[in-house]
């Protein structure tokens, strides 16, 4: 088995780990968890890079990328991570996780229990997704959905300025969501419960509960919508 294993790394019993992975930092994987080939968990944050550019004492040395990501990484029991995947240093997966192919989790990132990242799903930083949810798009920095969110859109922050090193307004996303394939939700707005987000549009006003959106903007009540969603979603 090629790759790196840090000496702050607890690996429990029953743990299925592939070649060509490196873990560093204080790193906690649970009983019952698949990690496939060429993943990298603990990555180190932008900030603890700032710290391993002074440290670099040779190129093929992973030791100084071990002691800069400082921040615990825990992978809760049951989680399965697909080859190639990449989970940033400080964050938790919690039970039951499925991150599959290529997926990424960024620093201080939270997934809940039995949620499961498709192929090449991008979870930034500062994210907090609730349980049972399905991530197929990218879910921007500090960017924060309930339980059972189907996310296979955008939430994106709103940029205030050019440049980088700033935390910007980042999208709400309430319980029972769905946002479809390419819609963009943008900037400090919240999602209510058991919305609809049709594939395409673009969101930058609050959404109310039990809402469709369409276009750009367009909101209609659920129980309103003459389109094929009525008969599966009406609100009493």
């Amino acid at each position: 088995m090629n790759g790196f294993i840090g000496k702050n790394v607890e690996i429990d019993k029953e743990v299925f780990i592939g070649d060509n992975v490196y873990l560093f930092g204080p790193v906690k994987i649970d009983r019952g968890v698949i990690i496939e080939d060429g993943c990298m968990i603990g990555k180190p944050s932008d900030s603890q890079y700032e710290q391993l550019k002074k440290k670099i004492k040779s190129p093929r040395s992973y030791n100084e990328f071990d002691e800069v990501a400082d921040t615990k990484t825990v992978i809760k029991k049951n989680c399965y991570v697909g080859r190639l995947s990449t989970i940033y240093s400080g964050a938790i997966l919690q039970e039951g996780v499925i991150c599959k192919d290529y997926s990424l989790i960024g620093w201080d990132s939270t997934i809940g229990e039995e949620t499961k990242l498709m192929c090449r799903a991008q979870v930034y930083s500062w994210v907090l997704v609730g349980r049972g949810c399905r991530i197929g798009g990218l879910c921007g920095n500090d960017s924060k959905m309930g339980d059972n969110v189907s996310m296979f859109g955008y939430l994106l922050h709103f940029l205030r300025e050019h440049g980088g090193g700033r935390r910007d307004p980042a999208p709400t996303i309430g319980d029972n969501v769905i946002v479809g394939m390419d819609s963009k939700i943008i900037g400090d707005i919240s999602i209510g419960n058991n919305s609809y987000i049709a594939a395409g549009s673009i969101v930058t006003k609050n959404v109310p509960a039990n809402t469709v959106v369409t276009f750009l903007n367009k909101q209609c009540h659920i129980n309103d919508w003459k389109g094929k969603l009525r008969a599966k979603t009406d609100v009493k």
